[in-house]
């Protein structure tokens, strides 16, 4: 198995009443996991969180890059992960590319939770209007295989029915949530 690096790095950010949360990165599968945490989170809190949300399920990664915040560079963290056997590394404050990958996982992150946030595509906010898309249009089947047609009719008719049921789950969701 490759070598395991996880990519700890935080932003504030709005989830659920959460002001602040956490996103680890794998380096060796990619494999992305946030994990909402209150603004004033310890160092203690924080490694609970990590512990609970990516060793448990991953293992005790070899090696961490993380930002600087003091969470990350105090007492109790730095000399958490020395007696667990984790190396930490910092990236650089004017250079936070240095841990790219975390970097572009924040970024379609926080694309991903204005997007929720406003209800709307990209392409409503700047046209006024959803995109059209082929399965919208609606043409006159002059094809060779009725049968084909009549399947794809069906197959349509209950993607709209299983959308309309996930637009409701989703209003219940936001209601409640």
């Amino acid at each position: 198995m490759g070598q395991r690096h996880h990519g700890l790095h935080h932003r504030a950010a709005q989830v659920r009443g959460q002001r602040l949360y956490h996103s680890v990165v794998d380096r060796f599968s990619k494999y992305a996991t946030f994990i909402a945490a209150p603004t004033d989170c310890t160092a203690e809190e924080t490694t609970r969180l990590f512990l609970k949300h990516v060793v448990k399920y991953w293992g005790l990664p070899k090696y961490i890059i993380s930002d600087r915040d003091p969470r990350f560079t105090g007492k109790f963290w730095t000399e958490l992960f020395k007696l667990m056997g984790s190396e930490l590394h910092f990236s650089t404050s004017f250079h936070p590319q240095t841990n790219g990958q975390t970097e572009r996982v924040n970024a379609l992150l926080e694309l991903y939770l204005r997007h929720f946030a406003t209800n709307k595509s990209p392409f409503k906010l700047a046209t006024g209007q959803q995109p059209l898309t082929p399965h919208m249009l609606t043409i006159g089947y002059t094809g060779r295989s009725p049968a084909a047609f009549k399947f794809a009719k069906g197959w349509h008719e209950q993607a709209d029915i299983a959308r309309s049921y996930l637009d409701k789950a989703t209003k219940k969701m936001k209601e409640v949530g």
